[in-house]
């Protein structure tokens, strides 16, 4: 198998573009593409696709942010094609909003980053079962607001 991929690096980095393809589409499933893009509800279907990736897909989200294979480290080609399509889409919803004024804040990038790593956290501790959190609770405490980070308090 190694061999078809040039070796254990070749095949990890194909896994690794792999889930990002998979965070994408879970991100779609969760309704990122049926929300207007200056609606700041597109955050909050990033932020569900995110946690739906993490809990469905718990081997992928390893591979992504672990370390299942000690010695990996993703070419700079995958993360940036990977992130492009994931966390760029965020950056854009953001600054979607921003400039229609349905968000407010410094910039795109804080706001994204900001919701980026409160999902992640999140999606951590769920995927290795440290919490549960149901839907409505966490829509509930998600809510976007106007607020600096475009992250409710």
């Amino acid at each position: 198998m190694y061999t078809l991929f040039g070796g254990k690096h070749g095949l990890a980095n194909a896994l690794y573009a792999e889930a990002y393809d998979r965070l994408a589409r879970h991100m779609e499933q969760a309704g990122f593409l049926d929300v207007e893009p200056t609606d700041p509800m597109r955050l909050v279907a990033t932020h569900r696709g995110y946690r739906s990736f993490a809990t469905n897909e718990p081997g992928f989200f390893s591979l992504m942010f672990g370390r299942v294979v000690p010695e990996f480290r993703p070419s700079a080609e995958a993360r940036a094609a990977g992130r492009a399509k994931t966390f760029g889409r965020v950056v854009e919803a953001a600054q979607a909003c921003l400039d229609v004024g349905t968000l407010q804040g410094e910039n795109a990038l804080l706001i994204a980053g900001t919701c980026w790593a409160a999902t992640h956290g999140l999606a951590s501790l769920e995927a290795n079962a440290v919490v549960g959190v149901d839907d409505d609770a966490i829509l509930t405490s998600t809510r976007p607001t106007t607020s600096a980070t475009g992250c409710s308090s």
